[in-house]
Parts: structure tokens; sequence; C-alpha cells
């Protein structure tokens, strides 16, 4: 299992650096974000979701989704509490703060999950990590915009969760599920080549993230440093110690513990500064969390 974890991380690596020399290269340019954006997001990462629910009906699968919805909400919380109580007991200002424990809670569950979940743990596994994407994109679009809030009164209309394609590719792949209906097959061809566009797409972007950073600034930023430590390695230890004691099944434990240890997800520099006008710190925090990750998942898992 380690083996395939570290060949899949090296892969992730590759795309980031790919995306980091086609920045510097001028091969891509600020101006192609948006657009690759608005791809990812509204094409290929809804491709991927459907694709991997097209699998046969089953009550083990049943009895793993309802598993995971309890286990991700309990992520969820417990992520809020550590990074409320880590952003206090390091003195993180006030306004600084909301960016920390948002950043600290909505991690990047698909864009570097599903490579891996895929490799280990096979289709089951790909239905497990859906489910907790789930959760964790109805949590960001509501709990989410009060922690980024600087104006706490601040809320998203329910039509404008519903209107994302992420959760509309979910809604769409989970009926059909439970209906135990699958796509025709040049459509489940055409979702599956979408989909496989997904974690090369989104780590180029990141790698292109880093080459337009300023990185002097943050390799010397100690924030961002405290930042990874306690989203990288102290969140998914407490979390690990949790899960051991109520999750007996390996491929649950396995995956629990995955979600708990990616980094931070690239939409919470939207939402810091959509809600509270500090983007550019959230950045800081992704791809900062996002290159310490490569390193800390394989590392983590051999605690699994």
């Amino acid at each position: 299992m380690l083996e395939i974890l570290i060949h899949e991380n090296m892969i992730l690596l590759t795309y980031m650096a790919i995306g980091f020399l086609a920045f510097r290269l001028k091969l891509l340019h600020t101006s192609h974000m948006e657009g690759l954006s608005r791809v990812l997001l509204g094409i290929s990462l809804p491709s991927a979701i459907l694709y991997s629910l097209q699998i046969p009906f089953s009550r083990e699968l049943l009895r793993d989704i309802g598993i995971t919805s309890i286990v991700a909400v309990a992520i969820l919380f417990s992520t809020l509490a550590i990074g409320s109580l880590s952003a206090r007991l390091l003195g993180i200002k006030t306004g600084e703060r909301e960016v920390w424990v948002g950043c600290c809670v909505f991690s990047s569950i698909l864009f570097i999950g599903m490579p891996i979940v895929e490799a280990m743990y096979g289709e089951r596994g790909l239905v497990i990590l859906v489910t907790y994407n789930a959760i964790y994109n109805v949590a960001l679009f509501s709990m989410g915009v009060r922690i980024f809030s600087a104006d706490k009164a601040s809320t998203v209309s329910l039509a404008g969760v519903l209107r994302n394609p992420a959760i509309i590719a979910t809604a769409v792949g989970f009926g059909m599920f439970f209906l135990n209906v699958r796509l025709p097959g040049p459509l489940l061809d055409a979702s599956k080549s979408l989909g496989g566009l997904t974690v090369p797409i989104a780590m180029m972007m990141t790698g292109a993230m880093i080459a337009s950073s300023k990185l002097g600034s943050l390799l010397r930023s100690k924030r961002v440093y405290l930042f990874s430590l306690v989203r990288q390695i102290v969140v998914p230890v407490i979390l690990l110690v949790l899960f051991k004691s109520i999750l007996e099944e390996g491929v649950l434990l396995g995956i629990a513990f995955l979600v708990s240890a990616m980094p931070s997800g690239a939409s919470n520099s939207v939402f810091a500064e959509t809600y509270g006008g500090r983007g550019r710190e959230a950045s800081q925090y992704v791809v900062m969390s996002t290159l310490i990750s490569i390193f800390t998942i394989p590392l983590l898992f051999l605690l699994v």
C-alpha cells in the first residue's frame, strides 16, 4: 500500500512541476487560470464524480455511504475545533483567524485524493471518497461562508448550492447508483476521459500558482509553516487516534485517514477573497500545505 501511495504522490508532484515550469516558460499565464478553473470545476470534476458512481448497487456500499456520512461530519467538526483552538493558542489575530480556521477545515478531497484512493482501494474507495466530498461541499457552501466571512450575517442561497456542477453530478450519480442504472457506453467512456483531466489540470494549476507567487515571502512566513504543521500533522494524527477506536474495517479507516491528511483545498482561496478579502493569505496556506502533503501523507500512512 505504501509503495502505491508514494508512486501516486510522485505523479502528483510531476504534474505540479510541469505546471510550475509551464508558467515560468510562459506557456501558462495568469489569464489562463480562470478558463482552466471553469473547465476543471464545470466539466472535468463533475465527469469524474459521475463516472466514479457508475457501479452496481449493493447493501455493503449503502452501509459504507451511511458510515462515511457520519464520519465526514465528525471530521468537519473535529477540524473546526482543532483549527479554532490552534489559532487561539498560536495568537492568530482576528481577521486572520477566519482564514486559518476555514483553510484548516476544508481540504482538497478529490483533486489529490482520487488517484490515490482509486489506486489503493478501487471502485469501492471512490464511492466512499465521493460521499466525503458531497458532505464537504454542502458544508463549504453553508458553514464555510460563515467561517470565512468578515460579516457573520453573510449567507449563501440554497439555489446557488444546488447549481454547483459538482453537487449536481453527485446527486445524479447517487441517484443512478441507488436505481442501479448506468450511463450508455459512449457517455460512460466520455465521462471517464473528461474525468481523467481533473487531477492533471488541478495539480498543474497548483504548480502555476506556486510559480506566480512570491516564493521569498512564502518561504519566510512563519505563520504558513505553523498552519501546515497543524493541517498536515496535528489534525491527521489526532483524528487517526479517534478513527482507530471506532473504525475496524481497513478501507474505511484508510480513507478516513487520507481525507483528514489532505491539504487545504484551492476553493478556500476563492471563499476567503469573496467573503473576507483575504484570498492571497488563503492561497499561501493552500500552496504550502499542498507541497508538504506530498511528503507527510506517505509518512503518516505508516501509522495506519
